[in-house]
């Protein structure tokens, strides 16, 4: 299943920061402190953008299930560690979002790293004219799906990163 994945996953973790030795620092990011984790969330399926709503649902869900045995797992292993996801808003919005609700439950109001860049790793930088939002701006889209993700009752759970992560997209 999903959750066993998450599980094995948690669990191979776990092994490598033990053989490593490695004692994860505490951190004061955005006014949070403690021993962060940061969970890689951005897959998608292979069909991404060309499957149907139930199908993102199902992978949504599944994906979810997964991420939070994941959480689960190493949190109960490894207690005083605060999982981070990290992810990119249209995984989250177009998966995450739209899973079952007892397989997201656990990734409400946890802390989210967004990666706030365009799937060829340039920045998504808004644009001050509000007229680029008309039609199917993936500027506009990045925005309604960051303001999807971190908007939440009591604040804004997100750090957003606006660099390309993926290397240089060109050298000079």
């Amino acid at each position: 299943t999903y959750e066993d994945a998450g599980a094995r996953s948690a669990e191979q973790f776990i092994a490598l920061l033990a053989d490593a030795k490695y004692d994860i620092p505490i951190n004061d990011v955005a006014g949070l402190k403690g021993r962060f984790v940061s969970v890689d969330v951005e897959q998608s399926p292979s069909n991404a953008g060309r499957e149907n709503t139930t199908a993102a649902r199902y992978y949504g869900t599944f994906y979810s299930y997964a991420v939070c045995n994941w959480i689960k797992t190493v949190t109960t292993k490894l207690p005083g560690l605060i999982p981070l996801l990290y992810t990119f808003p249209a995984v989250y919005g177009s998966y995450l979002a739209i899973a079952e609700p007892e397989a997201y439950a656990c990734l409400h109001g946890m802390p989210v790293w967004v990666a706030r860049t365009f799937g060829t790793g340039w920045e998504a930088i808004r644009e001050t004219d509000p007229a680029h939002c008309t039609g199917s701006s993936s500027i506009c889209n990045t925005d309604r799906l960051v303001q999807k993700l971190c908007e939440i009752e009591g604040g804004n759970r997100c750090i957003i990163h606006q660099y390309t992560h993926r290397g240089t997209a060109i050298a000079v």
